[in-house]
């Protein structure tokens, strides 16, 4: 790589602890800690210093713009959470582009499914398990507005790079990345974009399900994300080269893909997994000596399933997490036995993650039945009466009262993309978010806990 090929911060990362644009956490500390190890591929061990993975989310922004991908244009990806994605995130979030992660186990009728109203302009996926031909030919035939196919991996695939796709690896390859480096107009052109972007733009579709599983594509901003790594920050309480992260979520989830960003925006580095094995995860930590990770329920107790947990040593862990179980004492206690600090914490997709964390200190009974801590001056989470039918936000009711739980401020997502009364059913003409979920305020004397009645 060479040293001119920078695109620079929107603002003086000295002078500034909240930055505008998400990749500005990246210029941050390739700015300050330039060495300092970013990003880990626990498969290859390949490691991208902060240089290196400021550097790589320039070339590939100017790949995507070489390819005439501009500002509100949408990307597609069906990938795994390695480089390559995170790559593709911020290169995306560069230029204006809208990154749409799908889950890697979609079949190709339900992409088409999801991405028909969307409108993509290109695809990123991996092979299927009934290749990538059938794929392509879903996603030529359903979505009109593609004008690029990628397949990761054409070498998966026993009828190799399926007709009218592009390889990826090719496309993106060491030696194709080198070449762009003296593109000056693409590198002027990436400098003019990012200088035009704003806090409030957004940079990712992530969907969600509601309770009939249909899934609805949220809209999620800069600002939004940025404010939700804020409170992951403070819930974790790490810092620098000391946040070393396991990732062992789906590229899918917002916990694969912002919640990453947290362990960025403090100058740590996050180890990323494929995917999730037990048996793998025990290993890495081994490996790698991470010191945060947060997981599903339902993968800590395949992980304390294991015959031979108590033999791998997880001592570099010094906070752990889980979301996406009901709480449990004899869970807690286990969870427990994992970390110094451990909590669970609440989150929305509308909310660009999660809206509560567990309070440090907490005992495993405290926490019981609770959802942890909010933190008003980043995303107030208050308890309100219904909404109006005439779609404005009731007034919040008295302390202990159940109601409806909604967030407020600048973590609410912009609305489900091109489906305004869909929005318009969770997200008041204020821009407060009903979570569909009712709840109630405990006083712990220290804090008030968020308690859910219908979880």
């Amino acid at each position: 790589m060479i040293n001119m090929l920078k695109v620079p911060a929107s603002k003086d990362v000295y002078e500034y602890w909240k930055l505008p644009l998400l990749p500005d956490y990246i210029k941050k500390w390739a700015t300050i800690t330039p060495q300092g190890e970013a990003l880990i591929c626990a498969d290859t061990e390949q490691v991208y210093d902060y240089t290196d993975y400021d550097e790589m989310n320039t070339l590939y922004a100017m790949k995507l713009l070489e390819l005439g991908v501009k500002k509100g244009d949408i990307v597609a990806v069906q990938m795994p959470p390695e480089p390559e994605f995170y790559f593709m995130m911020m290169a995306c979030a560069s230029i204006g582009a809208i990154l749409a992660p799908m889950d890697v186990e979609l079949q190709p009728a339900q992409v088409v499914r999801d991405l028909e109203p969307l409108k993509p302009v290109a695809f990123l996926g991996q092979t299927p398990k009934g290749g990538f031909t059938e794929l392509a030919a879903a996603l030529k035939a359903g979505i009109p507005s593609l004008k690029y196919i990628f397949q990761l991996d054409p070498s998966a695939d026993n009828g190799g790079l399926a007709p009218e796709s592009l390889d990826f690896q090719q496309y993106f390859s060491g030696a194709a990345l080198k070449e762009i480096e003296n593109r000056q107009d693409l590198l002027d052109l990436s400098r003019q974009t990012y200088a035009s972007l704003n806090t409030r733009d957004p940079h990712i579709i992530l969907f969600a399900s509601d309770i009939t599983g249909d899934t609805k594509p949220v809209l999620i901003c800069h600002e939004a994300t940025i404010i939700n790594t804020q409170l992951t920050v403070r819930g974790v309480g790490l810092f620098g080269s000391n946040w070393k992260s396991l990732n062992a979520r789906p590229s899918s989830e917002f916990a694969g893909t912002i919640q990453p960003a947290a362990t960025w925006a403090n100058g740590g580095c996050v180890v990323t997994m494929p995917d999730f094995k037990a048996d793998e995860v025990l290993n890495n930590i081994e490996k790698f000596q991470p010191t945060h990770a947060i997981f599903l329920a339902s993968q800590l107790q395949s992980i304390w399933a294991l015959p031979a947990y108590q033999k791998y040593n997880i001592t570099s862990l010094r906070s752990v997490g889980f979301d996406g179980g009901t709480l449990d004492k004899a869970f807690l206690e286990k969870l427990a036995q994992m970390a110094p600090t451990w909590y669970t914490a609440y989150g929305k997709t509308e909310a660009a993650g999660y809206i509560s964390h567990t309070t440090k200190g907490a005992t495993v009974g405290e926490v019981l039945d609770q959802v942890g801590q909010t933190f008003p001056d980043l995303a107030k989470v208050s308890v309100r009466r219904s909404m109006d039918p005439k779609g404005t936000a009731r007034c919040e009711v008295d302390p202990g009262e159940i109601g409806e739980v909604c967030v407020e401020g600048p973590m609410v997502f912009l609305g489900y993309y091109n489906q305004p009364e869909a929005t318009d059913a969770v997200k008041t003409k204020e821009g407060i978010l009903y979570l569909g979920t009712k709840g109630y305020y405990h006083n712990y004397r220290n804090y008030h806990g968020l308690r859910f009645i219908n979880r």
